[in-house]
This record gives C-alpha cells, sequence and structure tokens, in this order.
C-alpha cells in the first residue's frame, strides 16, 4: 500500500498493489470403494478464466462401473447481476449388470442459474436435454428389464432450494441445512415425470468435541401424461444411504434377483462422532451410528413386500491421512427382508496428488 497526494491538503491517493495467487489447477485423484472399486480422476479447473472471475472446469472419473466426462462453465455476476449462470456438457455410462441386469449411458447438456433470495436462503434453477440409453440387456433376462432396453430423450426442468444455517460448510458442528429439490420431465422428448426430493440434516455439540448429528431424507417421483415411471427412474437406495446394505440392497426385486427401484422413499441416519483419545496430529475420530428407511412402490409388478422399514446399526472409523479422508464403516442390518442383499464392511479412501 503507498500513498499519494490528493487534490486538496486533506485528502490523500491509496493506492493497493495486487498480486493474484494462482487460479488454475490440474489435479489428478485416485480412490477406491467397495461400491465402484478402484476410481480414478482427472480435472481442470480455472477460477478466473481470463481475469473475468468466470469458473471453468473439464473433469473424468473412471471406474470399473461408471465412467462420467463434465464440462461445467459459470459467470458468477450475469449481466453484473448478483445471479450465476451456468452451461454444463456431460456424458456418464454406468454398469447395473451385478445390480439390476443393464447398463445405462446419459449424453447431455444444461444450464443453470442461482440467486440470493435472502439470507441463508438460495435458490438454483436448471434445464437439461438428455439423451438416455439402456442397453446390453441379456437376452435371458426379465421381460421387465428387456422392455426397459432402447433411448430416449429426457427435457426436465428443475429447481433446489436450499437453507443453509450451518456453522462451517466443511466440517459443521452446530446448525442445520434444509434443501427441496424438484425435476419436471416432459416439456419435450419421451419421458413424462415429476420427481420430489426433500433432505434436511441438523449437528449438534453434545459435549466437549463430540458432535451429533441427525439426517433425513424422502422421496416421490410420479408420471404425467399417462406415461409410466421406467425402470432408470425410480430410486436406488442402499450402499452409503442405509449402511449395513449392499448399493441397490433394499427394495422391490425381481424373482430372478434384479433390483428395479422404487418411486417412494424415506431415510434417517444418526451418527455420534467422537475423538479416541489419541493426539489430535494423527487425525483419527471414531463414529457410532443407526440408519433406518425403506423403498417402495416399484415401476413395476415384483411381488415382493417392501413397505417395510429396514434398520441398521455400526460404528466407523475416520482418519484425516496424509493421503486424504479415510473411512470404515462396520454396519450390520438389524431389518431386513430375504431378498435384500446386504454388506456389512464398507471402505472408501481417496487421494490427490
Amino acid at each position: 500500500i503507498s500513498t499519494e497526494l490528493g487534490s486538496a491538503p486533506d485528502k490523500v491517493i491509496i493506492n493497493v498493489d495486487v498480486e493474484e495467487k494462482s487460479t488454475g489447477e490440474l489435479s489428478l485423484g485416485v480412490g477406491y470403494s467397495t461400491t465402484d472399486a478402484v476410481v480414478g480422476d482427472i480435472s481442470l479447473t480455472e477460477r478466473n478464466l481470463m481475469g473475468r472471475g468466470q469458473y471453468l472446469r473439464l473433469s473424468t472419473s473412471l471406474s470399473i462401473k461408471r465412467q462420467q466426462l463434465d464440462l461445467r462453465f459459470t459467470e458468477p455476476y450475469f449481466l453484473g447481476r448478483n445471479v450465476s449462470f451456468g452451461v454444463d456438457i456431460y456424458g456418464t455410462e454406468t454398469d447395473l449388470k451385478s445390480s439390476a441386469g443393464y447398463k445405462s449411458r446419459q449424453v447431455g447438456a444444461g444450464l443453470r442459474f442461482g440467486f440470493p433470495i435472502m439470507e441463508d436462503l438460495f435458490l438454483n434453477t436448471r434445464y437439461s436435454l438428455t439423451r438416455d440409453q439402456i442397453f446390453d440387456v441379456d437376452a435371458t433376462a426379465p421381460l421387465a428389464i428387456r422392455s426397459a432396453q432402447g433411448k430416449s430423450w429426457v427435457s426436465q426442468a428443475g429447481y433446489t432450494l436450499s437453507y443453509d444455517k450451518l456453522d462451517n460448510p466443511v466440517r459443521p458442528t452446530e446448525g442445520f441445512k434444509l434443501v427441496l429439490d424438484q425435476d419436471l420431465a416432459g416439456l419435450g422428448g419421451d419421458v413424462f415425470y415429476l420427481r420430489t426430493v426433500a433432505k434436511g440434516v441438523v449437528y449438534q455439540s453434545l459435549f466437549e468435541d463430540i458432535i451429533g448429528s441427525l439426517r433425513g431424507s424422502v422421496g416421490d417421483i410420479r408420471g404425467w401424461n399417462n406415461k409410466a415411471i421406467r425402470i432408470n427412474d425410480a430410486f436406488q437406495k442402499g450402499g452409503d444411504a442405509i449402511r449395513g446394505f449392499d448399493q441397490s440392497g433394499i427394495g422391490p426385486r425381481l424373482a430372478s434377483g434384479e433390483a428395479v427401484g422404487g418411486k417412494k422413499f424415506a431415510i434417517v441416519n444418526a451418527e455420534i462422532e467422537f475423538p479416541l483419545g489419541l493426539p489430535k496430529k494423527f487425525g483419527m475420530r471414531g463414529a457410532v451410528f443407526t440408519d433406518a428407511g425403506l423403498l417402495f412402490d416399484a415401476p413395476i409388478v415384483t411381488g415382493t413386500k417392501d413397505k417395510v422399514i429396514r434398520t441398521s446399526v455400526g460404528a466407523s472409523l475416520l482418519w484425516s491421512s496424509p493421503i486424504g479422508p479415510l473411512r470404515f464403516d462396520f454396519a450390520k442390518a438389524l431389518r431386513k427382508q430375504p431378498h435384500d442383499k446386504t454388506r456389512f464392511f464398507n471402505f472408501s479412501a481417496g487421494m490427490r496428488f
């Protein structure tokens, strides 16, 4: 900071010399999870494109079961106003043969607008057009799976309304956050549905360095214009959503074992995180949790009994390691159905270099 004489004896000119830090980033990552096995990702990010404050990100993620490519651009102050504008181009291919009996592919593009309504209350709107495909279905697969095979255009508009009162967005200890998501498909295209998901979480410091959290979510998807819900649009739950169960481990399932998902779900997760008595520099903490939820109302007739609450309990080891966060979950499914698929241990890890 330097000063100069101003236009009058009682005025001064203050010059602030600013040196901008680097705004570009090339990120390489590798991780492992019991859901997707080995996962690798590469991303190129520029947070101040051409000195205009714009955000540009190109990323790809590859695993045995999922491949994804995304290009994201955001203008944070569209037309000089406190409104963000974004453009997305994406492509995803997912292998669901082990759990649902098919593979899926989505290629599309979308637009986004977001702005604050008031302090802590934000609204993000979006529109996307996606080419959706179900393929690689075995000739011996059930008729319900084979009939879903083919391509469709999905034209949908939606919004996310969020109210955020958390004290820290990265590691909250107090406060709550509420989120409402809705998407309407059928503004053109071949697919017609209204999907609604509401989520909420609350954090509370119980004792010194002991944090309790309670998380809940509900969802509903329903067709309109005399169109039924497709199998690949139905909700799939299990894995991280309800620990103690495999990915797509709960809910309606065909007699041959394929998960077909459900049109409604409700899930509650309660967790207490605590120190292990080790020095903080080790970065290790423990947690105990209990999960409960149900997924029901299949898009096709299955004959299974699914309007039943599943429950589980477990413990976790959390480690902020030098290579990134590690989490070890040990869970026991307490209440389940005979056709559910369970999982006792779940491990996830990641690193950046």
